[in-house]
């Protein structure tokens, strides 16, 4: 789906064994300041049910590094 939509290239190669690239086009790096914002958005929301005691405590997610 997202090749179809143009997020992301598709490269094969013909060789043995054959071999598969994958990479991000323009399209998608427009769409990156979004994802961002849609990512810190989780954060807090999932910061905020954490405080509030919503999560359960297996939905905790480790801190990136």
């Amino acid at each position: 789906m997202l090749e179809a939509r143009g997020f992301v290239y598709r490269k094969y190669e013909a060789t043995i064994p054959p071999a598969v690239t994958y990479g991000l086009t323009s399209r998608m790096d427009q769409m990156r300041p979004v994802l961002e914002q849609l990512d810190r958005l989780a954060g807090i929301w999932h910061e905020e049910d954490r405080r509030a005691g919503r999560l359960p405590a297996e939905a905790e997610v480790p801190a990136e590094d």
